[in-house]
């Protein structure tokens, strides 16, 4: 039965949902301010062109970056329950959703990187050098960012939201000292390289915290750190190629999409017995 008002007051349970409560709240807020801070310092140390392409190429990582993030955030109930029934298998999970995770990503995001040049010309008409440029940044920042979700999900299974608060507060901070600083010294690019930047060492630190509380040990299996590093220097193979031989994006964006194929099909069987555990 529930009574109109309570007539038992637990202090450490309210302390607790009160704790988890404000430390949620002001993550959000962090996150929430961090785009539009990064646009007002562009709109001064750049020009309004460049905000506008800045949110094109923001909300284009983003929305890829949404269908990885939702898949993992729904294993939100998962971890919880394990907690509070098998805490030994949270971590056991976390190591099986990064293993995943770094393959999903790796792929994701090197095949979005070279796609880049001809995302451009099929949304905006042209080769444009701002938007291909600040999205291949941002890229870069959400990738790392991307691959630390489930330590952030895993935090706020086990109520240790705090450690997601610093992160995001270490993320804002950085974003606005590195984003002034590089801002005066390279205008539009400075305070992209900053939002960027700022997201990679804010989303490390939270690796940071969550390794040395829980006293563990980093394994990445090799198929992801494989995909990686071939994804990172197809991409930036692809960086370079494209300002000096527009016409040919297409050869790389057809090379980067048949390796990582072709390495997913030889490497199916290692793949299947990561995705079961």
């Amino acid at each position: 039965m529930l009574y109109l008002f309570p007539y038992k007051w637990h202090r450490e349970t309210f302390n607790e949902i009160f704790t988890y409560s404000v430390n949620l709240q002001l993550s959000s807020l962090m996150t929430m301010l961090l785009e539009p801070i990064s646009k007002l310092m562009l709109g001064h140390y750049g020009n309004l062109s460049m905000v506008g392409l800045f949110e094109m190429a923001n909300r284009l990582v983003m929305q890829v970056r949404s269908v990885i993030v939702n898949a993992n955030q729904s294993l939100v109930p998962l971890l919880s329950n394990l907690h509070e029934t098998e805490k030994k298998k949270v971590l056991g999970l976390y190591f099986k959703t990064t293993n995943i995770l770094i393959v999903l990503s790796s792929v994701v995001y090197g095949i979005l990187a070279v796609s880049l040049p001809f995302i451009s010309e099929l949304w905006i008409g042209e080769l444009n050098i701002y938007f291909i440029d600040f999205s291949f940044l941002i890229v870069m920042g959400m990738f790392v960012n991307t691959l630390i979700g489930p330590v952030y999900f895993t935090n706020m299974a086990t109520g240790d939201v705090i450690e997601n608060t610093k992160s995001q507060i270490i993320i804002a901070l950085l974003n606005i000292i590195f984003g002034i600083f590089l801002g005066i010294m390279f205008h539009g690019y400075g305070v992209i390289f900053a939002y960027a930047s700022s997201t990679m060492v804010g989303s490390m630190a939270l690796l940071y915290f969550f390794v040395i509380k829980n006293k563990i040990v980093l394994e990445l299996n090799k198929l992801g750190l494989y995909l990686m590093g071939m994804n990172i220097v197809l991409a930036c193979i692809s960086f370079i190629v494209y300002r000096y031989y527009e016409k040919l994006y297409f050869f790389d964006l057809g090379i980067s999409l048949l390796l990582n194929l072709l390495v997913l099909w030889i490497n199916k069987r290692y793949l299947i017995a990561i995705i079961k555990g």
